[in-house]
């Protein structure tokens, strides 16, 4: 019974983790943009120290406190896009990519996408390997001086590993 068990908890950290995007290893890590977020937030004046706080939680791996700071936010202002999108951050880091996802479309319908937040909704669509997000993205960053070079090269090697996916025979062997 005891080598059963010992042998369950050498498994279970395979079981859980999740299964690997095709277009993951395009990914960048999200680096956070307090100008963009403070710009966007509901309230600077009263809120300000709070967001600061979520994203220094964030910062730190605090993805638990960097959400309860957010909700300090969402209860008095409940469609605060700032707030909504650190909390998808967190939500990405913790690999809840359809929760991550969910808040931050309901932080687009509140607030259109800024420069960095069409990146990083980008970003969300590489690790899910979802394609119609990752060519709407791309397509959003196409006005976007500073994103626009490496969306367009992303959507190439996309398109490029699809193409060799979908040919006849690639990665088969005859025998």
């Amino acid at each position: 019974a005891v080598a059963a068990a010992v042998a369950l908890l050498a498994v279970m950290p395979i079981l859980r983790q999740p299964k690997t995007s095709k277009y993951a290893d395009l990914a960048e890590a999200v680096v956070v943009d307090r100008a963009d977020l403070i710009r966007t937030l509901s309230q600077p004046d009263l809120f300000r120290p709070v967001l600061e706080a979520s994203l220094a939680s964030y910062q730190s791996g605090d993805y638990t406190q960097a959400e309860a700071k957010a909700r300090e936010i969402l209860a008095a202002i409940p469609t605060d896009p700032s707030a909504l999108f650190v909390m998808a951050l967190a939500e990405h880091k913790r690999g809840n990519l359809g929760a991550a996802f969910q808040l931050m479309s309901q932080s687009e319908r509140i607030e259109p996408k800024t420069e960095y937040r069409c990146w990083t909704a980008l970003q969300f669509a590489l690790m899910s390997g979802d394609r119609i997000l990752i060519d709407r993205e791309c397509r959003h960053m196409d006005g976007h001086e500073r994103y626009q070079e490496r969306a367009r090269q992303i959507l190439e090697q996309v398109r490029k590993r699809q193409a060799s996916w979908e040919r006849p025979g690639v990665g088969l062997r005859s025998s």
